[in-house]
């Protein structure tokens, strides 16, 4: 026992007590200060008073109470203490700084003010900039994949959807007149809408061939809209909206508009096919025109359902409604007129001009009709020629006659 100042207790043989005022319950007790009561064996107390007393135990813990007082102060709030190694004392420092020593490659770390990702976050982690820029310089960024294969790579959970979501651009976004957009990039590579080439709303103006000149009037009333083509009613002039006034509007494709095109150059610009293909014409799906290709079947129509379009005949031309609208595989036919060889079905180098001449054809041959209702009721006659108005309109199966004049014969 070692006892050394004023009202000091210990009831142990094997304690130390310095100071005035401690007292020692237990063994293997060391006590430096005032007014410190040691309750556990083996345990090192300095300080003053149990509330700002320092402890070591047997362990080597070391218990601080009361405030920690370094070289540099107390330290600012929000700031902690950093060890600067070397034997040198700790310092307050920044949060900032907690990663500014750590290794690469282990978890977050900081250089020069640049945070860098070596390892995993395995928490839920929000990254507040404070108006700073956050950026990734070098090797691929993945969300939702480890192994991304570009620059960003957005793998989704759930099959069928992108992953990607931009809040502020929705179908909902409403910038213009139009609807006829899609989702591209621009100049700089940001992602944006844009108009869809070729469909851009059309609106008419008139009054005034130019709509930069006052007093134009605009149908609807859409004007200075760059998602918008303006139609000139006076002269079919298509201009656009540039942002300061409207310039002459040159299509970005090669389509045919609706409403005609402008600037077309004669062999050039052309309606009709660039491979070994005939070119067809419908009207409410229904075939109206018929123009074949070179080695083709040499078939020519135009009109409303003119020309049978499963005809293996060749050499065929039907100009009008239903002419020659039954024919199956006669050939060397010409037809021109509604219902011309409308009941023609494998009749051969017949030639019908007019309204319902030879309508009632089927399998008659080398006969010609001119004027309307010419031979109309023949059927299998063969070999005649008739001109004029109804001329031979009642033969059904007479061969090699011939008339002229109106309703002759």
């Amino acid at each position: 026992m070692y006892v050394l100042g004023f009202g000091n207790t210990t009831q142990q043989d094997e304690n130390v007590v310095v100071g005035i005022g401690n007292e020692a319950t237990v063994g293997s007790a060391y006590i430096f200060g005032q007014g410190i009561t040691n309750t556990k064996n083996g345990t090192v107390d300095i300080g003053y008073g149990d509330s700002g007393k320092i402890t070591v135990d047997g362990q080597g813990t070391l218990t601080l109470r009361g405030a920690l007082d370094v070289s540099n102060g107390v330290g600012s709030a929000g700031q902690i203490l950093m060890s600067q190694g070397g034997g040198l004392s700790p310092v307050w420092s920044d949060q900032s700084s907690l990663f500014a020593n750590l290794p690469a490659n282990n978890g977050l770390t900081n250089s020069s003010g640049t945070l860098q990702l070596g390892g995993s976050l395995v928490q839920n982690t929000s990254v507040n900039q404070m108006g700073y820029t956050f950026g990734f310089t070098g090797g691929n960024v993945g969300i939702g994949t480890s192994t991304p294969k570009n620059t960003l790579e957005v793998t989704s959970a759930v099959a069928g959807t992108s992953g990607l979501r931009l809040t502020n651009l929705t179908s909902a976004t409403s910038s213009s007149t139009s609807s006829n957009k899609v989702l591209t990039v621009d100049a700089n590579g940001d992602l944006v809408l844009a108009i869809v080439p070729g469909t851009q709303n059309i609106v008419d103006f008139s009054v005034n061939a130019n709509p930069n000149t006052a007093g134009t009037t605009f149908s609807p009333n859409l004007p200075q809209n760059a998602d918008v083509i303006y139609t000139s009613t006076i002269d079919n002039s298509m201009w656009q909206w540039n942002g300061s006034s409207y310039v002459t509007y040159v299509p970005v494709n090669t389509n045919w508009s609706l409403r005609g095109n402008a600037g077309t150059t004669a062999g050039t610009n052309f309606l009709g096919t660039t491979d070994a293909q005939a070119l067809v014409f419908k009207t409410n799906n229904t075939q109206s025109g018929y123009i074949s290709t070179t080695g083709g079947n040499s078939n020519l129509s135009l009109g409303l359902s003119a020309l049978n379009p499963a005809t293996t005949g060749t050499m065929n031309t039907a100009l009008g409604t239903l002419a020659l609208t039954a024919n199956t595989t006669g050939v060397n036919n010409t037809a021109v007129g509604t219902s011309a060889l409308a009941a023609n079905t494998t009749g051969y180098s017949n030639t019908a001009v007019g309204y319902l001449a030879l309508s009632s054809n089927t399998t008659a041959v080398e006969n010609t009709a001119t004027g309307y209702g010419s031979l109309k009721y023949n059927t299998t006659g063969s070999q005649n020629s008739a001109f004029g108005r109804g001329a031979m309109n009642q033969n059904t199966s007479g061969a090699q006659n011939t008339s002229v004049g109106t309703n002759a014969l």
